[in-house]
């Protein structure tokens, strides 16, 4: 299974953004700040209905905007999965697969493995848990 496109409106630094991904490796190259932790967030959000570096869902939503949209398209051999979700400002998030809304976001979680090494994850090996 991998991520085969990424669509992103108001998702933290990225006022709109449309990615295709190879089915092999994919490297994101970019100067400091420039948007490559914020990229790798939205698919974590995908797969995990979080952030991984934010505890509010509001702070996904880019500065000065009320909305923020994420959409990816999973593939497996010939099957195709399209999860995506809206958060809005002051109101309860919506996640899909499909068409099919979920009524409990855990239903979602487990179903595209999705793993994120952080810089600071390096701390539980050197420094014990």
């Amino acid at each position: 299974m991998y991520l085969e496109s990424l669509h992103l409106i108001n998702f933290k630094s990225y006022l709109e953004a449309n990615l295709h991904f190879s089915s092999r490796i994919n490297v994101f190259v970019g100067k400091n700040g420039s948007g490559k932790t914020n990229l790798l967030d939205a698919i974590y959000y995908l797969g995990f209905t979080k952030s991984a570096f934010s505890s509010s869902d509001q702070q996904c939503i880019t500065l000065g905007q009320t909305s923020s949209f994420a959409r990816g398209t999973f593939r497996n051999g010939s099957n195709v999965s399209h999860v995506a979700t809206n958060i809005q400002l002051g109101a309860k998030k919506i996640f899909k697969e499909n068409t099919d809304e979920y009524q409990k976001l855990s239903d979602h979680i487990g179903k595209y493995p999705i793993v994120i090494i952080a810089p600071d994850d390096v701390d539980l090996v050197r420094e014990g848990s």
